[in-house]
């Protein structure tokens, strides 16, 4: 154009002619061309522009995405442990529902039976986790070797002094002065759990801890199913296996003592025709290895009395 302009300005004429206006082609195509020359540097910029938001763009996306996933997964974290948590919740209130007890074994450790009772000690202490205790009232000790196995209480005592021998009443007193004399001794440890069930020594029960998952706390006993009869008055409850409420034991005792019968199993049966003040719960029948079948003083073996079919 530059070119234009001195063809038109120069030449012999120049001085003496007046230069001619452009033609308007000429003057719309360096309007065109110079419009060219103007944008070509904002479509550049634009378009850089244009890259670095698209850029910028997909990069916030990626960073909305990437927070998202995280998001959801902490989310999907949070709802797993909270699931977790329920479940060890539940786990935790069936455990605590169910009642805790001891087992207190009952013996008269004369020499003729050392030998029985310590078969039987050994097996509760090796095959069971529960807190055993022993009261003996012949006032003659264990082997030492049993403590070995495990740790577990023991009293001694003589119930010569108080009943004579053989003992006024015969077995029923001495029976519960065993009872009365184990929970004046341990009654500190015992308030622990909720019961405290008496075995006599003789017996063995593999299926104790499970029968009792089953039993409720607050009863004041919990009872053997075995020769449980409340039908005739006074009706006749088996003491081979006998649960007390832990912390009422003591008064429990002193109740069945004042009872008139005279058996200990027809004096607790006398008790629970009380429903509301001595409630009461029977343990599913539980049975007895054979190695471990005792006749007791009437001939009767115990699979007879817990359950028909030995184990």
């Amino acid at each position: 154009l530059a070119q234009v302009f001195l063809a038109q300005g120069s030449g012999p004429q120049a001085s003496n002619e007046r230069a001619k206006p452009l033609p308007t082609e000429i003057i719309m195509l360096y309007l065109f061309v110079l419009f060219c020359f103007a944008a070509a540097p904002v479509s550049a910029h634009t378009n850089n522009d244009f890259q670095t938001c698209q850029s910028i763009g997909c990069s916030r996306q990626f960073d909305v995405n990437s927070h998202l996933q995280t998001f959801l997964v902490q989310d999907s974290g949070k709802e797993e442990l909270g699931q977790n948590a329920e479940i060890q919740q539940v786990q935790e209130q069936n455990l605590s529902a169910r009642p805790s007890f001891a087992v207190l074994l009952t013996t008269y450790n004369e020499p003729s039976r050392t030998k029985m009772y310590e078969k039987r000690l050994n097996w509760w202490l090796s095959n069971t986790t529960l807190p055993i205790y022993v009261v003996d009232s012949h006032n003659s000790k264990f082997a030492e070797q049993l403590k070995s196995i495990r740790k577990f209480r023991e009293y001694h005592f003589d119930q010569t002094p108080e009943l004579g021998t053989p003992p006024r009443g015969g077995s029923t007193p001495a029976e519960i002065l065993s009872m009365k004399k184990a929970f004046e001794v341990f009654k500190d440890e015992w308030a622990q759990y909720d019961y405290v069930v008496k075995v006599t020594c003789k017996y063995v029960l593999p299926t104790l801890t499970s029968a009792f998952a089953s039993m409720s706390k607050g009863n004041a006993f919990i009872v053997q199913s075995a020769n449980f009869n409340q039908f005739s008055w006074p009706g006749w409850v088996g003491t081979e296996c006998l649960g007390f409420d832990a912390k009422r034991m003591g008064q429990l005792l002193a109740e069945i003592e004042k009872q008139d019968p005279l058996c200990i199993e027809n004096k607790v049966a006398t008790l629970l025709w009380d429903s509301k003040s001595y409630s009461h719960q029977i343990l599913h029948p539980m049975p007895v290895p054979e190695a471990y079948q005792t006749a007791r003083g009437d001939g009767q073996r115990l699979p007879e009395l817990l359950q028909s079919v030995a184990a």
